[in-house]
């Protein structure tokens, strides 16, 4: 005789469900706690491809600037609301106040990551003129600037 009156189980937890819940390129920007406004002015700083250069004549070692621009971003505000009534958080099975929390991490953790690709596929670099074949050297080069930006 088949059994036809099985009881059904519920976990009191809940089991994530496969998304991505972290920024993974938060990391690797600047970033700003702002109080007013909604623009920030960042100072970036560099040697502007200058060259080493050796002592003139006179003996003098020669000068130059730096390179200063003041790049300026747009500061935009991003929300998730997820809506559950007192009633639902109550009735339903897991803790509810804990997957909204997490859901509402991830999305905005995601949004961050993807502003940060959207700026990272509109900015130019100048790498030169005209394209040449990779060689050791070249890849050297190629891995040493990397490794002095931070890159990974």
């Amino acid at each position: 005789m088949a059994e036809t009156a099985f009881q059904i189980q519920y976990r009191q937890e809940f089991i994530d469900g496969f998304e991505q819940l972290e920024s993974l390129l938060r990391s690797y920007v600047t970033t700003e706690a702002v109080i007013k406004g909604n623009q920030a002015t960042f100072l970036v700083a560099d040697s502007g491809g200058a060259t080493a250069k050796t002592r003139g004549v006179n003996g003098l070692i020669t000068a130059r600037g730096d390179n200063l621009t003041q790049p300026v971003a747009t500061l935009v505000e991003w929300h998730d609301l997820v809506r559950k009534t007192d009633f639902n958080i109550f009735a339903s099975q897991g803790n509810q106040r804990a997957i909204m929390q997490k859901t509402c991490m991830g999305v905005i953790n995601r949004k961050i990551d993807q502003d940060i690709i959207t700026e990272l596929n509109t900015a130019t670099v100048t790498a030169g003129a005209t394209a040449v074949t990779a060689d050791f050297g070249l890849t050297l080069r190629a891995k040493t600037i990397l490794g002095v930006a931070g890159v990974p």
